[in-house]
């Protein structure tokens, strides 16, 4: 029995249509779901929630399909009635969901909070899945703060965290204020710091366990605890020139001058290289050293005299220093050895312009 043309057409019609509706509202909360995951708020509630929305979901895609194949039905026939109501439940329960990842976007993506780290244990992670049109796979770790022990939470894991954390790990949790007063969570990791710590308590030479410290600290911008254990390091491993000059270097960038250029110094007076002059000389030159930094950049011109970046900084510093034609014949060797460069250009006829009125 061959089925007559307007029906298929109807029904190709009626499926497009519900295809079309389900799609947008899957869109909208696998979006919804990136931003749960992304701007994570500790809490147990959303993983009660999820395997609802997940039959909400499903529940949909049926409702929207009956619909479409049944509007010739009057609206206020029972089962239209009923069809409709249960077409509003499970709308509402997705869009509370969705909003409030809205929400979460908006307090995570305004917070211009500094993150804040607490100290805490991994007690088991767990995975799940939610339907949204396919099977989409996630995993969660159960942890308590160590200042806080308990009230455990819940928190999504990112696939990278996932891979690199184990059950009674010891962890730091990096937490921030959120624009909105309520606190997300932006990264969770081991803690090297208390793993460290209690490797030196046994072992106080191990070189590994210091640099993890340093690191630790650095990467987390504690910059006066990372000062400390780095110069604690340089005492047992007085060599280590190369770790040294990166703490050095890291704390410098980050305008902590009388913290780092000791280090920059030590690795200088001992192993003086080209990259650890330019990284002393223009820490010496933002601490506002000029005379020394200028001394520094022009004993590293003999190491790397091809390279151009002795001569960039020398120009500024002869410059700030009141030294215009020696600022000049700095950027002028800068030219020669890096041709295209707006900005020294620039510079260079600025300075001709003040050497001019300073002579007349």
């Amino acid at each position: 029995m061959r089925i007559p043309p307007w029906i298929r057409c109807n029904a190709a019609r009626f499926w497009s249509l519900a295809n079309f509706k389900y799609t947008i509202v899957v869109g909208a909360s696998l979006w919804a779901m990136f931003i749960q995951m992304e701007y994570r708020v500790p809490s147990g509630f959303i993983f009660i929630l999820l395997p609802w929305i997940g039959l909400a979901l499903s529940a949909l895609s049926i409702l929207f399909l009956v619909k479409h194949l049944l509007t010739r039905l009057p609206a206020k026939d029972p089962l239209q009635t009923t069809l409709a109501r249960m077409e509003w439940w499970f709308s509402l329960l997705i869009r509370g969901f969705i909003y409030y990842s809205l929400f979460l976007y908006a307090n995570g993506k305004l917070d211009h909070s500094m993150p804040l780290d607490r100290p805490a244990e991994l007690l088991e992670i767990t995975g799940g899945e939610i339907g949204l049109g396919k099977l989409i796979p996630y995993s969660w770790a159960e942890l308590r703060f160590r200042d806080d022990p308990e009230r455990p939470i819940r928190l999504f894991l990112q696939s990278r965290e996932e891979r690199l954390l184990w059950g009674g790990d010891a962890l730091v949790v990096q937490v921030r204020q959120g624009y909105f007063g309520l606190s997300w969570v932006t990264k969770i990791e081991r803690d090297e710091e208390y793993y460290s710590k209690n490797i030196l308590k046994l072992m106080p030479t191990a070189a590994l366990a210091w640099r993890n410290l340093v690191t630790f600290y650095i990467q987390h911008q504690r910059w006066k605890e990372a000062s400390i254990a780095a110069r604690d390091y340089l005492k047992v491993y007085p060599n280590d020139y190369e770790f040294t000059l990166y703490a050095g270097g890291e704390l410098t960038g980050n305008r902590y001058y009388d913290e780092g250029i000791p280090l920059l110094e030590h690795v200088v007076e001992r192993k003086p290289t080209y990259e650890a002059y330019q990284a002393l000389g223009w820490a010496l030159s933002y601490a506002g050293n000029k005379p020394r930094a200028a001394e520094v950049l022009e004993a590293s011109i003999p190491l790397n005299p091809d390279d151009y970046e002795a001569y960039y900084h020398l120009g500024y510093v002869y410059s700030e220093m009141g030294k215009y034609s020696d600022a000049i014949a700095m950027f002028e060797k800068t030219l020669e050895r890096q041709p295209i460069f707006p900005e020294v250009e620039r510079e260079i006829a600025k300075l001709r312009k003040a050497l001019a009125t300073h002579r007349q």
